[in-house]
């Protein structure tokens, strides 16, 4: 009886500091979910109204009879990337930004805990994956891959290069906007980084790793 009661007592004990355990991991998931949630819903949000902007108003430029051949043909380049920006946070948004199951979800028991714990910190490190792969070198070059051909589109099929050249540094600002933006979580590892500049004779870029 007296073994019994002493077993007894361990289990209760041992499903207490489980309890305890898990209530403290999804306490720590709650505390850094909030810090980033509200960044990550403004960068998701703002940047997906940007680009829905920006491909309606391109939308009413071709549909205008006033508009010129030249801007409409900048407006079917600006349909392409701003039409690209979009699909990048369609597809691929910030998990952070999307916190209705989790907050939803219950936590009654030492099993929900458990659960919600384990949901929080998928939550948060997908969103630091694609934080990070955003920030990679592979997007930094698919960003000025994207922004070199939209330009060289306007120089060589349009015939002007001078209005290309203006139209690729506009739009490596906003693309260097986009990736800059790009919330911050923890410690995240040590990313790419593309300088560029103008020079007298061309245009020069740094790639820093």
């Amino acid at each position: 009886m007296t073994n019994f009661c002493i077993r007894s007592v361990c289990c209760i004990f041992c499903l207490g500091i489980g309890a305890t355990a898990f209530g403290n991991e999804l306490d720590r998931n709650k505390h850094e979910l909030d810090e980033v949630a509200t960044q990550a819903s403004y960068w998701q949000y703002g940047w997906t109204s940007f680009f829905l902007g920006s491909l309606t108003l391109q939308a009413r430029t071709l549909a205008s009879d006033s508009t010129s051949k030249q801007q409409k043909f900048d407006a079917k380049v600006s349909v392409v990337t701003s039409g690209s920006g979009l699909l990048s946070t369609l597809i691929n948004p910030l998990p952070a930004a999307f916190l209705r199951e989790f907050h939803s979800s219950p936590e009654a028991t030492t099993a929900e805990q458990e659960a919600k714990a384990a949901m929080g910190q998928r939550i948060l490190d997908d969103t630091r994956l694609e934080i990070v792969r955003r920030r990679s070198t592979g997007f930094q070059i698919f960003v000025l891959t994207e922004q070199f051909l939209a330009s060289a589109a306007i120089a060589w099929l349009d015939k002007r290069p001078q209005d290309a050249g203006r139209r690729f540094l506009l739009g490596m600002a906003v693309s260097e906007l986009f990736i800059f933006t790009t919330p911050r979580i923890g410690s995240s590892p040590e990313t790419t980084q593309v300088t560029w500049q103008i020079l007298p004779n061309g245009i020069s870029f740094d790639l820093k790793f």
